[in-house]
């Protein structure tokens, strides 16, 4: 018996399954709303924590501005760890443990207070012509030919701004798990894997009597250390 115990616990430990993984962070948003000057997603940031089944999880409300897709205000919502399925707690321990997160906010009284109307992503395929992917920059076009309008951003300004939407996150909430260094700080995405453009929204407004729209895309890189995916809703300036 005592044989099949010792095989079974080599097993365990032979077996790449059962290693220990890389620490990963995985980014991604989820559209909230938009007023006349900000768009307001929340981001969410789950960390791995260098286990299989253990995910600590952030999320915050941003702020983006509608210009600059620059980061103006950045607001903690939640930070908790699921220890997973097989999570055996003892006395009054729970699978999911509330970590102490100070000044969090409600987002939906932030979307109040800043008169900021529903938004989801919804990518409308009558409402664009062509989408290209191509010589570093990505491109919208939209309208009929006597009136048609072009939306492009290139693919190192969209990583860079990444990086320091990313960076200013860190700011507002640093990492919780960072024994192995913080993972999103000063993030270097990997060149030799294309960036994924997807959830191509159009935001329409009536500004003095016009009406405008501008674009936003989904853009999803992989960090170039951890292969982690890193999303972030991003708008396409219009080319003149």
């Amino acid at each position: 018996m005592r044989i099949i115990t010792l095989l079974f616990a080599l097993t365990l430990l032979t077996n790449p399954a059962n290693a220990t993984p890389p620490q990963v962070v995985e980014v991604s948003e989820t559209l909230l709303g938009v007023n006349d000057t900000h768009l307001f997603v929340l981001r969410r940031m789950d960390d791995n924590m260098g286990y299989h089944h253990i995910t600590q999880t952030d999320v915050v409300l941003i702020a983006r501005n509608r210009k600059t897709n620059t980061d103006a205000q950045i607001w903690p919502v939640m930070r908790v760890i699921d220890h997973g399925v097989d999570f055996l707690g003892f006395g009054e321990q729970e699978r999911v443990e509330i970590l102490p997160l100070p000044d969090r906010i409600n987002p939906y009284d932030i979307l109040l207070w800043r008169k900021a109307r529903p938004l989801t992503a919804s990518t409308d395929e009558q409402s664009y012509d062509e989408l290209s992917d191509g010589d570093n920059m990505f491109t919208i076009t939209a309208g009929a030919a006597e009136n048609q309008r072009r939306y492009q951003l290139e693919n190192n300004t969209a990583e860079a701004l990444i990086r320091q939407s990313l960076n200013k996150t860190r700011a507002a909430l640093p990492a919780y798990f960072n024994q192995g260094g913080d993972m999103l700080q000063d993030i270097q995405f990997d060149q030799t894997s294309a960036c994924i453009y997807s959830d191509f929204t159009v935001i329409s407004d009536l500004v003095d009597g016009q009406y405008t729209e501008q674009w936003i895309m989904y853009m999803t890189c992989e960090e170039e250390d951890r292969l982690s995916p890193v999303s972030m809703f991003l708008f396409l300036p219009q080319v003149q």
